[in-house]
C-alpha cells in the first residue's frame, strides 16, 4: 500500500513539473525569438564608388586596309612579308606584265595608225579645197561667154554642177577628217587604259604602315572578276587601337562616348590599359536570342603590347562619385524578420526621406544651377521663359490635349531655353547632373541606436558597384549602425 502511494506521489510531481516547463517555455518564447537573431551592422561611411560594366572584344587597328589586284594573272614577284612595315607607295607585289606590255605596243601602233589616217584625210581636204577652187574659177569664166553666145547653155550647167560637186567632196572631206581625229582620240584613250592596267602590275601600298596578313604566294594566280582578291592586310598605326566590344541590351544605356574603359588581355595578364567609349552603334546583335550592342573603344598602344585580334576584357565605367556617403549593398537586402519589425519606432513610420515634392525640386534645380555656375540673371531669365512655356502649356492641358504629346512638348521647350541660355560646356554639365539624377531611386535600410533600438528608414539611392551604394538623400548620418545581416539560430 505504500509502495503504491509513493508511485502516484512520483508520476504526480513529474506531471505538475512538465506542466510548469511548458509554461515558462511558452511564456519565455517571445524573448527566445529574439535572442536567437544574431544582427550583424556596420557604419556608414564616406568614400569612393565607381560603377562598371564588364564586357569582352577584339582588338582591331584604328584603320585596316585591304589590298588587292584589279588584274587577274600570275603573281611574278611578292617585295613584303608579314610584320613588314611599308610606306604609302611601296611596291608590295607584282602581276606578271607580259600580256599587259603586249596590249601597250597594241595600243601605241593603233595611234600611229590613227595619226596617219588623220594625215590622209587633211591630204584630202586639201586636195577638195584645190578642185573646188578651179571649178569655180572655170565656171567664172564660162558665165559671160554663155551670156554672149559663145558657148551653150548646156556647157555653162557642166560647169555649174562641177563647182557644186567639188564643194561637196570638200564637206565629206572635212567630215572625214574629224572622224579621224575622234579616233585618234579614241586610240589614245586606248593607250592611257592599256599604260594603267600595265601600272596595275605593280601592286602598292595605300598607306604607311604594317602588314598584319598575306594571302597569296609567289607564282599563285589571282582572278579578279566581280571582286579584287584581298591580297595583304596593313593596319595603318599599330600605335592606335580600337576595341570592338559587346556589351548586353541591358547594360547599352549607362554606356555614353567620353565613358573612361580599363582592360586587361591574357598575353599580358598583369598590365591594365585604358582607354575611351568613342561611339556607341545603334545597330543591334542578335545571337541565340541574347542581344547585344557593338561599342568602340579607343586606346594607346605605344609599346605595341596590343596586337590584333586579342580578345580583351574590359571594365566600361559608367559612373563614379567621390567621398560620398555610402552604405554596403548587403544592407539593402535586409528581410526583417517579425521581431525586428515589431520594433520598427514610430519616428521611423514618418520618416519620408525618399520624398521630394514641389519644395525638393525647386531646391533640386537650385543645386544644379551652383553647381554648374550660371549667374543670377541668367537664372532669373531662364526662370521668366520657363514660366511663359508652363503658362501657354496649361491652356493645351486643360482643353484636353494629350498629356504625353503636351509632356514631350513641354521637355522640348525646355530643352531649346537651356540651350540659347548656356553655354556648351554648362549645357553638357547640365545633362551629366540629370542623367545622375534620373539614376536616383528609394530605399530602406535599418538603423541600430545605441540602445540596440532598430529603426527602418527611408533614403534616396544613387549608384552602386559591387560593394557599396551612394545615399542622396534621406537622415542617415555618417557613423550610423546600420544592419547588413541577420543571422537566425538554427
Amino acid at each position: 500500500m505504500n509502495k503504491f502511494f509513493a508511485n502516484k506521489v512520483t508520476w504526480l510531481v513529474i506531471l505538475i513539473a512538465a506542466v510548469g516547463g511548458g509554461f515558462l517555455f511558452y511564456e519565455g518564447a517571445p524573448a527566445a525569438v529574439e535572442q536567437s537573431n544574431t544582427i550583424e551592422t556596420a557604419s556608414v561611411d564616406r568614400g569612393d564608388i565607381v560603377r562598371s560594366i564588364a564586357a569582352t572584344g577584339r582588338v582591331r587597328a584604328l584603320v585596316t586596309v585591304e589590298v588587292g589586284s584589279q588584274l587577274s594573272g600570275k603573281v611574278e614577284d611578292l617585295y613584303v612579308d608579314f610584320n613588314d612595315t611599308v610606306k604609302k607607295g611601296d611596291i608590295v607585289a607584282k602581276i606578271d606584265p607580259q600580256s599587259f606590255e603586249q596590249r601597250v605596243l597594241q595600243s601605241s601602233a593603233d595611234v600611229d595608225s590613227a595619226n596617219a589616217s588623220l594625215k590622209v584625210q587633211q591630204a584630202t581636204v586639201t586636195r577638195a579645197q584645190i578642185t573646188l577652187a578651179q571649178a569655180g574659177r572655170d565656171y567664172n569664166r564660162l558665165k559671160p561667154l554663155a551670156k554672149d553666145g559663145a558657148i551653150s547653155q548646156a556647157s555653162l550647167e557642166t560647169s555649174l554642177t562641177a563647182f557644186e560637186t567639188a564643194g561637196a567632196s570638200l564637206t565629206i572631206a572635212e567630215a572625214q577628217v574629224d572622224s579621224a581625229r575622234a579616233t585618234v582620240v579614241q586610240r589614245k584613250a586606248s593607250l592611257a587604259n592599256s599604260r594603267i592596267d600595265l601600272e596595275r602590275t605593280q601592286i602598292r601600298s595605300p598607306i604607311d604602315g604594317v602588314v598584319i596578313e598575306r594571302n597569296v604566294d609567289k607564282g599563285q594566280t589571282v582572278a579578279a572578276s566581280l571582286s579584287a582578291p584581298i591580297l595583304f592586310r596593313i593596319a595603318q598605326d599599330l600605335r592606335k587601337i580600337q576595341i570592338e566590344a559587346s556589351v548586353d541590351e541591358s547594360d547599352i544605356g549607362r554606356v555614353i562616348e567620353g565613358n573612361t574603359v580599363t582592360f586587361t588581355v591574357d598575353a599580358h595578364e598583369d598590365q591594365t590599359f585604358s582607354g575611351t567609349v568613342d561611339q556607341v552603334r545603334l545597330s543591334p546583335t542578335e545571337i541565340n536570342n541574347v542581344v547585344t550592342y557593338t561599342v568602340i573603344v579607343n586606346a594607346r598602344n605605344d609599346r605595341l603590347l596590343l596586337l590584333p585580334g586579342m580578345t580583351a576584357n574590359l571594365e566600361i565605367k559608367t559612373g563614379q562619385r567621390s567621398d560620398v556617403l555610402r552604405v554596403p549593398n548587403k544592407a539593402l537586402r535586409i528581410r526583417p524578420t517579425e521581431a525586428m519589425q515589431a520594433l520598427v519606432t514610430e519616428e521611423a513610420e514618418q520618416n519620408g526621406g525618399g520624398g521630394r515634392g514641389r519644395r525638393g525640386g525647386r531646391e533640386a534645380r537650385i543645386r544644379m544651377f551652383e553647381q554648374i555656375g550660371i549667374d543670377q540673371a541668367t537664372r532669373d531669365k531662364i526662370s521668366s521663359e520657363t514660366r511663359a512655356v508652363f503658362q501657354q502649356i496649361r491652356s493645351q492641358a486643360q482643353a484636353g490635349g494629350d498629356r504625353s504629346q503636351i509632356r514631350a512638348q513641354v521637355q522640348a521647350r525646355q530643352e531649346k531655353i537651356m540651350r540659347d541660355n548656356l553655354t556648351d560646356e554648362q549645357f553638357q554639365k547640365m545633362q551629366q547632373l540629370q542623367r545622375a539624377a534620373a539614376e536616383v531611386r528609394p530605399g530602406k535600410i535599418w538603423v541600430q541606436d545605441a540602445a540596440g533600438i532598430l529603426s527602418q528608414v527611408n533614403v534616396r539611392l544613387g549608384i552602386s558597384d559591387d560593394k557599396f551604394t551612394e545615399i542622396v538623400g534621406g537622415t542617415v548620418e555618417e557613423g550610423a549602425n546600420i544592419v547588413t545581416r541577420v543571422r537566425r539560430a538554427s
